[in-house]
């Protein structure tokens, strides 16, 4: 699947996996999973993997639907933390180029090559709640 959604039981924190031949509705079905999900708190910590992706295809025509879905998400989006964590600049200009669109709002972004500066961003040492809890929830997104 190229992506995958793992939220916390309290929904505090949020994994997204990227991998393989991402395209848009990709990461909007992963948006979806976090942010439109009813336990979902606004200051959710989410960390979007992007280090297994090989391609992503994003063109011209994917613009007005990713403002949409982020006007649409706004509120859910207003406040917490996201860390992109990428291999390549490209992905990371991309994740930059999603924060800026739509309206302003208080969530903080951030890209990042290591975990560990990603987590740290987040505040948090790790994200076991995340990974290894068999109380997590999973969305698949094909």
């Amino acid at each position: 699947m190229p992506a995958r959604v793992h939220l916390s039981p309290d929904a505090s924190a949020a994994l997204v996996m990227l991998e393989g031949r991402v395209h848009w509705h990709h990461i909007a079905g992963a948006m979806v999973g976090v942010y439109d999900h009813p336990d979902t708190r606004p200051d959710v910590s989410v960390l979007w993997d992007a280090r297994d992706v090989t391609h992503l295809v994003i063109v011209p025509d994917d613009v007005p639907p990713m403002k949409a879905l982020i006007e649409r998400l706004h509120p859910a989006l207003d406040g917490g933390r996201s860390a992109f964590l990428v291999r390549r600049e490209v992905e990371g200009e991309l994740a930059l180029f999603f924060a800026r669109l739509g309206p302003k709002r208080r969530r903080e972004f951030g890209v990042f090559y290591r975990l560990e500066q990603a987590l740290d961003f987040l505040g948090r040492p790790e994200l076991p709640e995340v990974t290894r809890s068999d109380r997590a929830r999973v969305l698949e997104v094909a």
